[in-house]
């Protein structure tokens, strides 16, 4: 009868310890980190990416600069792209615009990805 005792005793005590620790490692797993996006380098990078990936035509030959801005939790990415290649009425107009991205700081999430909105 000691041993049976002893033994649920002892079971009980594993399933309560084996539960603080998945408590314990799960709550330490989702808070590493405040957000997913903390440096605008960071933004820049994602970005960049994206951009170049739904606008590809303008990306391939131009130089681009990049900036990044953080307003109330969302990376703000753009560029200012302008190159005089087309002519009309023989005179050199500018052709492009700004792209942008919008992507949430906190889990990286894409909100808004445009041109000269």
């Amino acid at each position: 009868m000691k041993i049976k005792v002893s033994v649920i005793m002892c079971s009980i005590l594993i399933l309560i310890l084996g539960g603080v620790m998945m408590v314990h490692v799960g709550q330490s797993k989702s808070n590493n980190y405040e957000v997913a996006i903390a440096k605008p380098e960071t933004a820049i990078k994602i970005g960049k990416a994206i951009l170049n990936e739904h606008f590809p035509q303008k990306h391939k030959y131009e130089k681009i600069d990049f900036e990044a801005m953080e307003n109330n939790g969302v990376w703000i990415v753009k560029n200012s792209v302008a190159s005089p290649t087309a002519t009309e009425n023989g005179m050199s107009i500018m052709v492009g615009g700004v792209y942008y991205v919008h992507i949430r700081q906190k889990d990286g999430k894409v909100l808004k990805i445009g041109v000269n909105d």
